[in-house]
């Protein structure tokens, strides 16, 4: 009972204190409001099936980053293994959108011919009002709402440092 009630008691009090300095929650209230344990069996409820996006590389549903040397692959393995998924049926490339914001203009336009012979959605900076700042947001927003579940939907994005690309999932279950 001693040290560690000695410690539960000052914390508190500094909870306290602090709660009626600044009319917030603490840090350590906030931490307790988030954590989840207690509930594994509502989240094992709404996990999803191990199936790879890009196969051996990227899970549906699972942010997945590449990185490695500018001009190594990183690219062409993506839509390479897209295309491969697409044109099996194995993905509906009307949910695929691939944010393409490390290319020049040449390269947005090569990379929309290939979208648009594979059938998904290539999506680039300073085009159609898009920008990349946006895309954080609309991720979020999806996530939120609750149209990443369950769905089809990927953002693959290559960064401006060609160093990375991602997977993103964003459609409502049916």
């Amino acid at each position: 009972m001693g040290l560690n009630s000695n410690l539960k008691s000052s914390l508190q009090s500094t909870i306290n204190i602090a709660k009626k300095n600044q009319g917030q929650a603490t840090a350590l209230e906030l931490l307790h409001q988030y954590s989840i344990t207690g509930n594994s069996t509502e989240l094992r409820q709404q996990m999803l099936e191990d199936i790879f996006v890009l196969p051996d590389i990227a899970l549906l549903g699972q942010w997945t980053t590449i990185y490695a040397a500018p001009n190594t692959g990183k690219t062409l393995l993506t839509l390479w293994l897209l295309k491969e998924n697409l044109l099996s049926n194995s993905l509906d490339g009307d949910f695929v959108f691939y944010v393409n914001a490390d290319d020049n203009f040449r390269g947005i336009v090569e990379k929309t011919e290939l979208a648009e012979q594979w059938g998904f959605h290539m999506i680039a900076p300073n085009q159609k009002g898009f920008s990349t700042a946006q895309i954080t947001d609309l991720m979020v927003e999806l996530a939120e709402t609750g149209e990443a579940r369950g769905a089809d939907h990927r953002f693959c994005r290559t960064t401006s440092d060609r160093t990375r690309w991602r997977i993103f999932r964003c459609e409502p279950e049916p």
